[in-house]
């Protein structure tokens, strides 16, 4: 089996190391299909660092903040569940973009602090939601608490904004329709625990990576990443005593499995 970090994939040769991927899976015979091309067993694995970076894929969509999409160009930044630590630029290069800043979420940090509007949303432990793992494994939570003051349901919010948008209202009044909208469109929703195909990636697109990724490999070398996730990626956690202790731990120790 091959096992491969995605930040291999975020170099300047990422494409080309794509391909080498493939051509050592087609050599080593690492992937078994059927008569129709459907995979019926993959030896080849990407391990993701972020949360829900399956989920995205499986949706069709790629990391939101990537070097080719820096969105540059937009006036208005929309930003969802995001903090100050998962952007490519700092809050105050932000700022001083001239962009009108909208931050959804249930922890604010400097960057809601920064923002225009702040609509509050529920936190994870406060809402129904579905979790894609890194499998492809679609698993529910159910939530525990109430979302306190004016916090609402993530759904229900952007529902709420579509109602202003002329033409644009969107056609879920419940969780029942958006559950139903959902399965339309990631078929493991409706089949929790299993994985399924996505309907946005062929089931052969590991031939297309091959064919077209071919190129040099660069001489720069390959360096550890070292993902502080105690501290990256909630502004919960970047208070806690507890977490920056375990930062602490995990910066001595330079391993990943603190």
């Amino acid at each position: 089996m091959i096992f491969v970090d995605s930040s291999v994939f975020e170099r300047s040769d990422g494409a080309t190391l794509a391909g080498a991927v493939e051509a050592i899976a087609e050599f080593s015979n690492l992937r078994q299909v059927d008569a129709d091309g459907n995979i019926t067993w993959n030896g080849v694995n990407v391990i993701h660092r972020n949360a829900n970076d399956v989920g995205l894929l499986e949706l069709g969509r790629s990391v939101p903040f990537s070097a080719e999409n820096n969105n540059q160009t937009v006036d208005l930044l929309y930003l969802l569940g995001v903090g100050a630590d998962e952007l490519p630029v700092s809050v105050e290069e932000l700022k001083g973009s001239g962009k009108f800043i909208v931050y959804q979420g249930s922890h604010g940090d400097e960057l809601a602090a920064a923002a225009d509007v702040v609509l509050p949303g529920c936190a994870f432990s406060e809402k129904n939601s579905v979790f894609v793992n890194m499998e492809g494994r679609s698993q529910k939570g159910r939530f525990a608490l109430a979302g306190p003051g004016l916090a609402r349901d993530d759904w229900k919010i952007i529902r709420a904004l579509s109602e202003v948008c002329p033409g644009e209202t969107l056609p879920y009044d419940d969780e029942e329709a958006l559950q139903t909208r959902l399965e339309q469109l990631l078929p493991s929703a409706s089949s929790m625990g299993y994985v399924e195909s996505s309907q946005f990636i062929p089931e052969n697109n590991w031939l297309l990576t091959k064919v077209m990724s071919r190129g040099r490999v660069s001489k720069t070398p390959f360096t550890p990443v070292n993902y502080d996730f105690h501290l990256q990626g909630h502004a919960v956690a970047r208070a806690s005593q507890t977490m920056a202790k375990c930062s602490q731990t995990l910066s001595e120790s330079r391993s990943n499995f603190a």
